[in-house]
This record gives C-alpha cells, sequence and structure tokens, in this order.
C-alpha cells in the first residue's frame, strides 16, 4: 500500500510541473512583453532596408487593438498603440514617401513603445510597413529598441557619415 501512496505523489508532482511548463510555454508565446535588452547604444548597425528620418511630431493617438479571433471559446486579446503624425524634414535612409508619415509603436509600460512627444523634434530609426497590408505606404513602425532619439545636430552628421 506505501507504493501506490509514493506512486500516486510522484504522478502528482510530475502533472504539476507538466502542467505549469505547459501554463509558462503558452503564457510566453501569449505575452506581448518587450523583449529588447534596451536602447542601442550606436548607430553602427543600422539595417540597410531600415527607414530612416527626422521630423517633428505634430499629432498623436491612442488606439486600441484586437488580437485574436471572436469566435465563442477562443480568447480576444486588446492591446493599445500609440499612433504619431510626424511632419517630415530630411530622409537619411529610404525613400521620401510623403511630407507626413503615420509613426506606429507602442504605449510603453513592457511593450516597447517609444515615447514620442508633440512639438519635439526627432530621428527615428523605423521599419516600413509591407503596402499589402495597408492602403498607404506612409506608415512606420519604431520602438524602444531602435535608436530612435531626440534630434541633435551631432546624431544627424554621425548617421550621414556612416551612410555616405
Amino acid at each position: 500500500m506505501r507504493i501506490g501512496v509514493f506512486k500516486m505523489k510522484y504522478i502528482h508532482a510530475v502533472m504539476t510541473r507538466f502542467a505549469l511548463l505547459v501554463i509558462f510555454t503558452i503564457g510566453a508565446q501569449l505575452g506581448f512583453g518587450c523583449s529588447c535588452i534596451g536602447k542601442s547604444d550606436t548607430v553602427q548597425s543600422i539595417h540597410p532596408k531600415q527607414m530612416l528620418v527626422s521630423g517633428t511630431i505634430i499629432k498623436s493617438m491612442i488606439v486600441e487593438q484586437q488580437i485574436g479571433d471572436s469566435m465563442p471559446g477562443y480568447p480576444v486579446f486588446r492591446r493599445k498603440s500609440a499612433i504619431y503624425l510626424m511632419a517630415i524634414d530630411t530622409v537619411y535612409q529610404g525613400k521620401r514617401i510623403a511630407d507626413t508619415v503615420e509613426i506606429h509603436t507602442g504605449i510603453g509600460g513592457g511593450d516597447c513603445g517609444y515615447p514620442f512627444e508633440i512639438g519635439k523634434r526627432y530621428i527615428v530609426f523605423a521599419s516600413n510597413y509591407p503596402l499589402k497590408f495597408f492602403k498607404t505606404n506612409r506608415i512606420l513602425k519604431t520602438n524602444i529598441c531602435t535608436y530612435t532619439d531626440l534630434y541633435s545636430e551631432v546624431l544627424s552628421r554621425r548617421i550621414s557619415r556612416l551612410l555616405n
């Protein structure tokens, strides 16, 4: 009888560990937390497909996105993101797509969102969304894991030197 009790405790312990493993694995895949270690401290790693622009933020809005299916029994996740309208003054890399662009980013607090402020000038390292998903290609995406920062002449000159 003691072997039966020992076996049951062992099975219980194994099942508990397995359940925790499954929960943490699924939770990690569903999580939307920021996974970068921090902002890059050099512009040496400019990716050739990145858009590099500078400009002034002229408008902002927070939008809520639904992620997932709305069918019964399936989870629906909602997350907020920020959209900023930027008046472009310089294009360092990439093709000038418009005089103003939308910059999409998170709202901060673990989603890697960059904290832009209206009226301030920035140099933005961004990816350009694929056209097949949007009606316009005036949409850029950036976050705190890129070298996006407040505009400075020093940074502007450094980027120009690296790209030439």
